[in-house]
């Protein structure tokens, strides 16, 4: 069943599409009044919807079953990292998504190649939510602003905090207990800078190794996402 993002739609009967949305299923993959698809919130919540009305500005959904919740992430992991060139930037969104990162966070190193533009991110939004109807996520995955290397570690509360780093040990598994946040820095293709590495240690961030490889950015975060889900946790509700 096709899904279709809709944040209002827990608070009545009726879930209303934006037109974006609405130009998706209607002119995309064209259904007709009558329909079923599914909606979900970005927060969670997901329900089956029959479509009612349809029009130029959006489109109108009567709910045929009740929202059902999926559960937080056993590891809620929050990512730090410089963002590569192009379009691997938007490769490396999707699939952080798809993966059930909490959030991505560009970090300004010494280092970096890239600094995001606000327009940049709006665009990437979206990118988050079309790879949450893809993959069954019903949790918008949270994009940022970007940040220093000092503010994203310094902003954090009770959490692991972590840098890769080929310096360091090798990264063990799990990456955080059931129920812990943790933040991962991921550093530009040039690696982190001796003064980095010097104020990583000054905040106590443990620096580790991904392996004997080197690894693109992108490779380096998602194979840092693939470890905090192997932590498990219930499966996702089925509408």
């Amino acid at each position: 069943m096709d899904r279709f993002f809709c944040p209002d739609f827990a608070t009545g009967p009726d879930a209303l599409l934006d037109e974006a949305e609405a130009h998706h299923l209607q002119h995309v993959l064209r259904y007709r009044v009558g329909d079923q698809v599914e909606v979900f919130d970005g927060r969670g919540a997901c329900a089956a919807a029959e479509i009612r009305e349809l029009s130029r500005r959006g489109a109108r959904l009567r709910l045929t079953s009740e929202a059902v919740i999926d559960p937080e992430p056993p590891v809620r992991l929050v990512l730090g990292v410089a963002p590569p060139k192009g379009d691997r930037f938007r490769w490396l969104v999707e699939k952080a998504t798809e993966l059930s990162v909490g959030a991505l966070v560009p970090l300004l190193c010494e280092r970096s190649v890239v600094e995001p533009r606000d327009s940049r991110l709006q665009k990437l939004e979206q990118t988050v939510v079309s790879a949450c109807k893809q993959c069954g996520r019903n949790r918008l995955m949270e994009l940022r602003s970007p940040q220093s290397l000092r503010d994203f570690f310094s902003s954090a509360g009770s959490c692991r905090r972590l840098a890769a780093d080929p310096g360091g040990p090798r990264l063990d598994v799990p990456l955080a207990e059931a129920g812990e946040t943790a933040l991962v820095a991921i550093g530009p293709e040039g690696g982190f800078s001796p003064q980095e590495v010097g104020l990583l240690d000054e905040l106590g961030v443990a620096r580790v190794s991904l392996g004997e490889t080197i690894l693109r950015i992108e490779t380096a975060a998602i194979a840092v996402a693939a470890v905090a889900r192997l932590v498990g946790g219930p499966p996702r509700h089925a509408v």
